[in-house]
């Protein structure tokens, strides 16, 4: 499959109803696109470059769409299928980011605590 078939109408539903999810995808677009995530996300356009994108990474190209995407390359180095291995380096910096997140609230959990306490 490709990426298109993966990035179902339902995937993309539950991405808009993620309001954390939405308020990182709209910090990514220019301002004056921040108010139209839905519309970007149901796109046709969309749609064309995520055939583009398996296209790429299919023909060989996938280190440098790592590189491109500054995804890490030892995580998607496991797997024999090029999608699978773009996809399992997308979930592991979203993995990433989200524990050196948890870790920043828990220092500063700590660090009013300690604020409290004084």
């Amino acid at each position: 499959p490709s990426l298109d078939t993966i990035v179902t109408q339902d995937a993309i539903t539950a991405i808009l109803s993620d309001e954390a999810a939405s308020a990182r995808l709209r910090e990514l677009l220019p301002e004056t696109q921040q108010d139209m995530l839905r519309e970007n996300l149901q796109s046709p356009q969309l749609r064309q470059t995520l055939r583009s994108l398996s296209a790429t990474i299919m023909q060989g190209n996938l280190p440098s769409v790592l590189a491109n995407f500054q995804l890490p390359v030892e995580a998607a180095s496991a797997s024999a299928n090029p999608l699978q291995a773009f996809l399992d380096a997308v979930m592991a910096s979203v993995k990433e980011d989200k524990e050196a997140k948890d870790d920043k609230d828990d220092d500063d959990d700590k660090m009013d605590e300690e604020k409290t306490d004084e």
